[in-house]
């Protein structure tokens, strides 16, 4: 089995999500078969021929075991969609990843219920706090919190599922080990010790700007519903829950009556459910519980009670200058197999772009691919593009959230 997922991770290395890659590994029979052929330069088929030797020939079986090797040595382990512990929700959606990198305990893996709180890194105290509740009481009723592990409301939700006993896994947008990890202080080994850090990312990868996108993705895919508590309009916690409205998740928005902000009205005026207390997500998926249900925290208040800051929030000057003592460097003979050179920009420079990248939709890639330079009607876009006129509005309001298209009156929409 570990020489198999030595192939394994040979794959997710060279290929991720690539639609174009699974569909040569289909074809070929497996994750061996097509490291067969492509060492052989035995493409027959041609199904690899977008891919340059470049590519295929950069990474070997041994840079996948000593990757795996590293991961274990600083205290992680490795996990392949094969294993028992892979996140169950995760396994059906389309672009789910073939490996995940995880420290803490795995044994949370194999819940049922996962229930997912995203919000912005800059809600209000009030929101935090609710956060903290709606995090503390769906534990106790029997959910496993999922987020983000961003400052914010991330923190907020996986602090209240642990002061309720209960289990949270943080999905990293980085890699283990990464530096961009101290932040989060002695705060990181807590959820070592009570839950679970998954990535899909190498070990010490540091973050860019598309990979909290991508991480969304697994945020929503491994939960069987989504709440965001508090998000500008703008937020990338809509991303997560346009991801789980496709994922067929059940997507919820706090009401305004509770804490009002722009990205919840606007998720509950495209449909999303009202969140008023943990019962609204618990109820409907209690059934995933496995006799841990509990009516009593169903039906409790989330409004800010008696918490102070220091109970929902993780301390900013703490996480800068205590690093987590978990988060160690990785041995140097992976430096050449894992890229941790690049540094999070502190201000992102104004970009020009020049192609969609992968982590947008099929349909907003079509969109965007179809638009002119300067404006254009929505409606001209139906021929253009052959999708209805409910597929091409739903694809530029996610266009519009990642920047790349401005919606302008009269139905016409502009390239940025």
């Amino acid at each position: 089995m570990r020489n198999r997922l030595n192939y394994i991770m040979w794959y997710h290395k060279l290929f991720g999500t690539n639609k174009k890659a699974e569909k040569a590994l289909e074809y070929y029979g497996g994750f061996e078969r097509l490291y067969e052929v492509v060492v052989n330069k035995a493409d027959t088929q041609g199904l690899l021929q977008s891919f340059p030797e470049s590519r295929l020939f950069s990474w070997s079986l041994m840079d996948s075991f000593d990757i795996i090797e590293q991961c274990r040595d600083m205290g992680g382990d490795v996990i392949s969609f094969e294993s028992p512990y892979y996140p169950e929700p995760l396994k059906n959606i389309n672009n789910s990843p073939k490996i995940l990198f995880y420290q803490g305990d795995k044994e949370i893996l194999k819940e049922k219920l996962f229930v997912s709180i995203v919000g912005s890194r800059d809600a209000t105290d009030e929101a935090l706090a609710i956060s903290y509740n709606c995090a503390y009481n769906m534990a106790k009723s029997g959910a496993v919190i999922v987020s983000g592990a961003a400052l914010g409301v991330d923190s907020a939700a996986h602090k209240g599922a642990l002061a309720a006993g209960g289990a949270t896994v943080g999905v990293l947008g980085c890699g283990l080990g990464s530096e961009y990890m101290t932040r989060l202080g002695g705060f990181y080994d807590k959820v070592c010790k009570n839950g679970v850090y998954i990535t899909e990312m190498l070990p010490q990868t540091s973050p860019s700007k598309y990979s909290f996108p991508e991480r969304n993705r697994i945020i929503s895919g491994m939960s069987r519903a989504v709440l965001v508590t508090y998000a500008g309009e703008k937020s990338g916690s809509l991303i997560t829950a346009e991801n789980a409205r496709k994922q067929k998740r059940r997507v919820y928005a706090l009401s305004p009556e509770l804490c009002p902000s722009d990205g919840c009205k606007k998720l509950i005026s495209d449909g999303a459910y009202v969140f008023h207390s943990a019962g609204d997500i618990i109820f409907p998926l209690k059934e995933y519980c496995v006799g841990r249900f509990d009516e009593i925290y169903c039906n409790r208040s989330v409004k800010t009670n008696d918490l102070t800051a220091a109970d929902y929030t993780i301390e900013k000057e703490q996480a800068e200058e205590k690093p987590a003592k978990k988060v160690m460097k990785m041995k140097k003979s992976a430096d050449k197999a894992v890229s941790a050179k690049e540094k999070l920009p502190e201000k992102e420079e104004k970009r020009t772009i020049t192609e969609i990248p992968d982590y947008v939709s099929e349909d907003a890639k079509t969109v965007y691919a179809a638009l002119p330079d300067g404006r254009a009607e929505v409606d001209g876009l139906v021929p253009l593009t052959g999708l209805s006129i409910q597929n091409i509005l739903a694809a530029i309001s996610e266009l519009e959230i990642f920047g790349f298209v401005k919606s302008l009156p009269g139905k016409t929409v502009e390239k940025i």
